[in-house]
């Protein structure tokens, strides 16, 4: 069976039957909640295989979608980002967003890309986006992440001045299923 979705001018909502609630559970619950709101300008849905059993080789799902106006929730609990315009491409294994502007944090971002790849034993989230903003807004955008409450003295006795703008590289990673043991972030900054 071959199956194809086009729409055009929709909620974000819409995405919903068109996710496979037999993807892996953190996979699944990830997509769920992570795009609380925005638009779809256009998207299109490939199936082709049978739905019965789900999972055989013959089987494949794509999704691809340009996206507006986006909140992104992509961890529980921690600043979510704001995305002007996105496009989104989702597989059986894969999910990429990818973003030419973005917020997170107040912290305003360039050329995100947010990646997932669903393996058997891992459910690796990836994030990498650059960022130019004052010293002052780009410590205070570190502050806000909960990720380096584990050096709180030292964020709260950090102190960045001055009127150049910051030039960072930001890259966060984790496995969805064990966020705390896996947890990776990389800030690489040219300060003047």
């Amino acid at each position: 069976m071959r199956l194809a979705v086009a729409l055009e001018n929709a909620p974000i909502s819409a995405r919903h039957p068109y996710i496979p609630y037999r993807m892996p559970a953190e996979a699944y619950a990830w997509l769920n909640s992570a795009l609380p709101q925005g638009e779809i300008e256009q998207a299109i849905f490939l199936w082709r295989g049978g739905f019965q059993p789900y999972g055989n080789a013959g089987q494949t799902m794509q999704l691809a979608a340009e996206l507006q106006n986006l909140e992104l929730d992509y961890q529980a609990n921690w600043p979510a980002a704001s995305i002007e315009r996105a496009a989104l491409r989702l597989s059986d294994t894969e999910i990429d967003i990818w973003a030419p502007r973005s917020r997170v944090a107040e912290l305003p971002l360039t050329d995100t890309a947010v990646g997932i790849r669903i393996h058997p034993d891992a459910v690796a989230f990836a994030m990498k986006s650059e960022n130019n903003s004052s010293p002052a807004e780009f410590l205070s955008g570190l502050q806000k992440l909960p990720a380096l409450d584990v050096a709180g003295s030292l964020m709260n006795d950090l102190t960045l001045t001055g009127e150049s703008g910051v030039n960072a590289d930001v890259f966060l990673g984790f496995d969805l299923r064990d966020v705390g043991n896996t947890l990776d972030i990389d800030f690489s900054a040219d300060f003047d």
